[in-house]
């Protein structure tokens, strides 16, 4: 059996020698040191209101380029299970195989952490059966409020909640924890829950399906469907991140003049595009790395918010790089990292003029509920189907006064 240690860092976000040190993005506090938290500066104040409570704090801007801590945290991890998924820039999931809770290994990887952060960082671990669950912990314990039936240990400066199933508590635990920290809901829509008297996970299980979904919409189905608690839940690895390059290099004793490097910058796209499709993947990371006549390199870097599998797309994601190539240079290398399996789509067609055509399904979709908007205010308005002539109409009615 498999079991999931889930990790969300604190203060792992950037590196910074400073102790009281934030991370923002979009003027949003992302991550803050242990010594920030004690000053209660968190995540997701706004980045006034941290530069208010705490005068004198490090502000830093989260960028593609900058150190990462938690890239040395999943080389340590990927040491000890393969079973391995990265979220974002400050957690993870591994699973750790055993008859029984292998709660040996666990202590011995959360001791060795420390080794790999520095005194403002730590991790908050939740173990579980399954990787719902062991997140459900960390999110629980976020209340400031004991989980029933939980063990709590600390190792080194790691913090672990261990589930209380593998304790030897009674199944169904997660039931009783409250709707307040279910990450899966909207903030908005958890207050809309309370005011109808849903205040827990199992509250939420026993509720009425069909009353959720009329007022909530379908994605009350998705949860729903992430209560239904199994064992062998599927973990999706990610780590380590595969990646694609396409690359360029003169003969020896030849340079690119700038000029060209639109042109060759597109040709490299397509290449790499190419076998990203048949891989039916995109990449969220994108580089582009140069060398110049006198041996010197550059790199530029680019994240995306969604996987980019296509050239046109990717080309325009790296050109500013272009502007950045002044001088001749000697090779160039296309890189897409943090590879995703892309997005699929239902798609309908319909032969028009002896082609095959795509058809949008939405508007598609939309035809029955626009029927039933204007036949329910005025009755028999609109029918689907084929229109009756004069004659059957006569006939109908002939043959309904008759009868």
């Amino acid at each position: 059996m498999r079991y999931t240690l889930y990790g969300h860092g604190e203060g792992v976000r950037a590196h910074c020698t400073s102790p009281v040190w934030v991370s923002y993005r979009d003027q949003s506090v992302t991550d803050a040191s242990l010594s920030a938290r004690r000053l209660g500066v968190c995540p997701p104040l706004a980045l006034k209101t941290a530069l208010s409570l705490a005068p004198g704090i490090t502000a830093i801007e989260e960028s593609e380029s900058q150190v990462r801590p938690m890239r040395a945290v999943w080389k340590f991890l990927y040491r000890f299970s393969p079973w391995l998924q990265t979220v974002d820039w400050d957690g993870f999931y591994l699973q750790l195989s055993g008859a029984d809770a292998p709660l040996q290994e666990l202590r011995r990887i959360l001791a060795k952490l420390d080794g790999h952060l520095s005194a403002e960082q730590r991790f908050r671990a939740g173990f579980a059966e399954t990787p719902f669950l062991s997140r459900l912990l960390v999110e629980w314990s976020r209340l400031g409020v004991r989980i029933p039936g939980a063990a709590y240990r600390q190792f080194g400066r790691q913090q672990v909640i261990v589930s209380p199933r593998l304790t030897g508590a009674c199944e169904g635990w997660w039931l009783a924890m409250p709707i307040t920290p279910f990450w899966l809901i909207p903030a908005p829509l958890r207050e809309q829950l309370l005011t109808l008297g849903i205040h827990t996970l199992g509250e939420l299980r026993a509720f009425s399906p069909t009353q959720l979904r009329r007022r909530f919409g379908k994605q009350s189905s998705l949860w729903l469907r992430s209560l239904d608690v199994q064992d062998r839940e599927p973990l999706m690895r990610n780590y380590p991140s595969s990646r694609r390059a396409a690359a360029f290099q003169t003969c020896a004793g030849d340079a690119l003049p700038p000029s060209q490097i639109p042109a060759l910058l597109e040709r490299l796209a397509n290449e790499l595009c190419s076998d990203l499709a048949q891989d039916g993947q995109g990449a969220l990371r994108l580089s582009l790395r140069w060398t110049r006549e006198d041996g010197t390199s550059d790199v530029f870097f680019r994240q995306t918010k969604h996987p980019v599998a296509r050239s046109d797309f990717l080309v325009v994601q790296i050109s500013p790089a272009c502007q950045q190539i002044v001088a001749p240079i000697t090779d160039l290398v296309l890189t897409a990292e943090d590879l995703r399996p892309l997005p699929t789509q239902q798609l309908a067609f319909a032969i028009v003029d002896d082609i095959l055509t795509e058809v949008d399904v939405r508007k598609r979709d939309e035809i029955p509920r626009v029927l039933h908007q204007i036949n329910h205010k005025i009755p028999g308005a609109i029918r689907v189907g084929a229109v009756p002539s004069y004659r059957e109409l006569r006939h109908h009615m002939a043959t309904h006064f008759r009868a």
